[in-house]
């Protein structure tokens, strides 16, 4: 059975892995997108902040900012992660319902399409991403976004972002139908990419999704940048048996590959 060890002495606080990597070569990074290479949660709390609460108050939603946030989560709770682009108005529709206001599919749609434009638009990249984007392309290595999202939104934050250059490939809900806890996303870009999972880093937020890929022989980086307090010991310990590192900065993540390569 592997063992946790530390890196290294200085990164040993906040930075453990499994030493799997010193007889095999990396060939290929996988990356999830928000929450992982951008801050997008934060984006669209802005966006929530700044236009639909308004507009929702505008409707006669009398709620403060933290009750319409916390309706959001209910509804997000439940929603659909596999609907359709053209199907996401609907999550407005539902929103209106938790908050006892009316909402037409009309004002649904207007809605939502604003929010992904002002979310696009407000989205940046975590601190060091590029410059780690930049090193991994720099040693001939295979990259690739592998996520949830869907193509047409995923495809306007990467051109927003002039990320298109950094990857070989980009793995969205559509192109399989599923979620990465299905493995299909993951499978795929394996066989795009003609790489072996034991060959594959993959770093993402979620561990439900992103820590998938490890039943497929990928090493799983568990990226915690926007979780609270994301290097606490037990904030880590909690969830130990299910992912090989984490990681809560670029600086770190880089230091690690540096020392694979």
């Amino acid at each position: 059975m592997r063992t946790k060890q530390p890196l290294s002495t200085s990164l040993s606080e906040r930075f453990f892995v499994f030493d799997v990597f010193s007889d095999t070569m990396l060939e290929a990074v996988f990356f999830d997108f928000g929450n992982t290479l951008a801050a997008a949660r934060g984006a669209l709390i802005l966006v929530r902040e700044k236009y639909t609460w308004p507009k929702f108050r505008e409707l006669g939603a009398d709620v403060t900012f933290k009750a319409f946030l916390a309706a959001c989560d209910r509804v997000e709770k439940h929603f659909d992660q596999t609907c359709s682009f053209e199907e996401l108005f609907t999550f407005q529709i539902r929103v209106a319902e938790e908050l006892g206001v009316s909402l037409s599919e009309v004002e649904a749609k207007t809605i939502e399409n604003e929010i992904w434009k002002r979310h696009v638009s407000k989205t940046v990249l975590y601190p060091g991403a590029l410059e780690t984007l930049q090193w991994l392309k720099g040693q001939n290595l295979k990259l690739a976004i592998v996520s949830n999202a869907w193509r047409q939104l995923l495809q306007s934050h990467l051109e927003h972002l002039s990320l298109n250059s950094f990857f070989d490939l980009v793995v969205a809900f559509e192109d399989t139908g599923t979620l990465k806890s299905d493995l299909k996303p993951f499978e795929l870009a394996l066989r795009q990419l003609e790489v072996r999972a034991e060959h594959v880093i993959h770093i993402g937020d979620r561990i439900n999704e992103d820590g998938a890929c490890r039943q497929l022989g990928i090493y799983y980086i568990w990226s915690t940048f926007h979780h609270p307090y994301p290097g606490h010991s037990a904030h880590r310990a909690a969830f130990k048996d299910s992912y090989d590192t984490t990681v809560n900065s670029y600086d770190w993540l880089l230091a690690y590959f540096k020392s694979l390569i």
